[in-house]
C-alpha cells in the first residue's frame, strides 16, 4: 500500500488544489454580492474530488510515462518513481490509470450536472473534462507526450489557472466576469514555476533522454530569467486584482485583501537561491518551497476574501459558516447602525427576533387594528417583553422600556406627519448623521 501512496504522489495535492479554492471563494463572493442561490456546496466538492483525481491520474500516467521512455533512470533527481523502482508493475499501473480515469470522469460529469444541469454549456464543459483526463494522461505518457515537446507549461498554465479558476467560478454562477483572468493568470503563472524549477533539477537527465522540455529548449541561464518573469507576473497579476477588487468589488474591510502580501518575501527568497543557483540537483527542495508558498498565498488569499465579505459581524461569519455545509441561514442584520431612527433600527437589527416579536406579539395583541391608542400600547409591551428576553434583569427591563417609549414616539410623530400632509420635517446630511449619533448612544 505504501508503494501506492507514494506513487500518488499525496505532495502534489495542495497545488492541483489551489485554483478550485480561489475559484471557489470568487464565486463565493459573487453570492454574497448577488445572493446566496449563486453558491451551492456541493459543486465546490466534486470540484475538489475531480482535481485530485486529475492530478493522481496525472502523477500515475507520469510515473509509467517516463519509464517507458527511459527518463526515469539511475541520473534522475528526486524520489524513485514506483514503476522505476520495481514496486509497481507497468501492467498494475496500467489498470490504477484506468481506474483513477474512470472515477475522474464520474467526477466530473457529476460535478457538470449538478452545476449545469442537461444544457449545451454541459456539453462544452463535457468535451472540456475530457480534455483535461487526456491532458493529465498524455502529458508523459504514450505516444509523442507534449510535455516531451516543451508544452507542459501551456498545460499547467491553462489547467492549474484559467480553467481551474474561470472554469469553478462558471459552475457556480453560470457567468464570467473578466477581472477574473487575473487571479487565474496569476495562480496559473505560479504553477507554471513550480514545473519549471522541477525541469530546471531535471535539465542534464532530460537532455540525455530526449525529453526537450522548454528549460531543455532555452537552456539553464534562460530558464532562470522565464522562472524569473514567471513568478513576478504572477505576482503583478495578483496585486492587479487586489487593487481592483478593494477599489470596486467591496466598500468595507477590503484591506484585508492585502495580507496575502505576506507571502511575497518567500517568493523572494525562493527566486534568489534559484538565480543563483550553480548545481540543478540542489533545486530539489525548491520545489517542495514553491509549491507550498502558492499553497499557502491561495490559503490566505481565498480565506481572507470570505473574512472581508462575510466575517464582518457574527451573522454573516455563520451565514459563511452554515453555507459551507449546505444551511443557508437568513439575514439578521442589515448595517443597524446607519438607522436614521428607532423604528428604522429595529428592522435593520436581530431581523429575525424582530420578525417573531411581530408575529408572535404584536399581532397576536392586536397589532394596529384597535385602533391608535392600543397600537401605542402594543408597541410599548412588546418592547418591555423584548427586554425581558434579553434577559432578567431590571437593566433589560429598563433598556425594554426606553426603546418602547421611543418607538410609541416615533409612531405618533409618523401619526401626526400623515394627519398633515403640509408639514416637512428638517432633512439633510446633519439630521442625518445626527440621528445616526442619536442611534450609537442609546442602542
Amino acid at each position: 500500500m505504501k508503494h501506492w501512496i507514494s506513487a500518488f504522489r499525496l505532495r502534489t495535492l495542495p497545488l492541483a488544489v489551489s485554483s478550485i479554492m480561489v475559484g471557489c471563494a470568487l464565486s463565493f463572493q459573487f453570492a454574497y454580492l448577488n445572493g446566496w442561490e449563486n453558491y451551492t456546496p456541493n459543486i465546490t466538492y466534486l470540484a475538489l474530488l475531480s482535481a485530485v483525481l486529475l492530478q493522481v491520474l496525472s502523477n500515475l500516467a507520469n510515473d509509467l510515462g517516463d519509464h517507458q521512455h527511459g527518463t526515469d533512470n539511475a541520473d534522475r533527481v528526486g524520489p524513485q518513481r514506483a514503476v522505476q523502482s520495481g514496486a509497481i508493475s507497468p501492467a498494475a499501473m496500467r489498470r490504477a490509470m484506468l481506474i483513477c480515469g474512470a472515477l475522474a470522469f464520474v467526477s466530473g460529469v457529476a460535478l457538470i450536472t449538478v452545476a449545469l444541469g442537461f444544457t449545451y454549456t454541459t456539453l462544452g464543459f463535457l468535451a472540456l473534462g475530457l480534455l483535461a483526463i487526456g491532458a493529465a494522461v498524455k502529458y508523459t505518457f504514450g505516444k509523442n507526450p507534449y510535455g516531451y515537446a516543451g508544452l507542459g507549461d501551456v498545460s499547467v498554465f491553462l489547467f492549474f489557472g484559467i480553467v481551474g479558476v474561470c472554469g469553478t467560478f462558471y459552475l457556480h454562477t453560470r457567468t464570467f466576469e473578466w477581472p477574473l483572468l487575473l487571479p487565474a493568470a496569476a495562480f496559473g503563472l505560479f504553477s507554471a514555476g513550480v514545473l519549471n524549477v522541477n525541469n530546471m533539477r531535471d535539465i542534464n537527465n532530460d537532455r540525455v533522454s530526449g525529453k526537450r522540455t522548454l528549460v531543455v529548449r532555452i537552456g539553464g541561464g534562460a530558464a532562470k530569467v522565464y522562472h524569473l518573469l514567471l513568478i513576478g507576473c504572477g505576482i503583478s497579476s495578483l496585486l492587479g486584482f487586489i487593487l481592483l477588487f478593494d477599489a470596486s468589488w467591496v466598500a468595507n474591510g477590503s484591506y484585508l485583501l492585502w495580507l496575502p502580501i505576506i507571502a511575497i518575501p518567500g517568493f523572494i527568497i525562493h527566486l534568489k537561491r534559484v538565480l543563483t543557483n550553480k548545481e540543478p540537483r540542489l533545486l530539489d527542495p525548491q520545489l517542495k518551497t514553491l509549491a507550498m508558498t502558492t499553497f499557502f498565498t491561495v490559503g490566505s488569499y481565498t480565506s481572507l476574501i470570505v473574512v472581508a465579505l462575510s466575517y464582518y459581524n457574527a451573522e454573516n461569519r455563520n451565514a459563511g459558516l452554515g453555507l459551507m455545509i449546505g444551511f443557508i441561514i437568513p439575514k439578521n442584520f442589515d448595517s443597524p447602525y446607519r438607522s436614521v431612527g428607532l423604528t428604522d433600527f429595529w428592522r435593520r437589527w436581530h431581523i429575525t427576533l424582530s420578525t417573531w416579536l411581530r408575529d408572535y406579539l404584536y399581532v397576536t395583541l392586536g397589532g394596529n387594528r384597535k385602533g391608535p391608542v392600543r397600537t401605542y400600547v402594543n408597541l410599548f409591551l412588546v418592547m418591555l417583553l423584548g427586554g425581558l428576553w434579553h434577559g432578567a434583569s431590571w437593566n433589560f427591563v429598563l433598556w425594554g422600556f426606553i426603546h418602547g417609549f421611543i418607538l410609541v414616539v416615533h409612531r405618533i410623530y409618523q401619526d401626526i406627519r400623515r394627519r398633515n400632509p403640509a408639514y416637512r420635517p428638517a432633512k439633510g446630511p446633519i439630521v442625518s448623521l445626527l440621528s445616526i449619533a442619536a442611534m450609537q448612544y442609546f442602542v
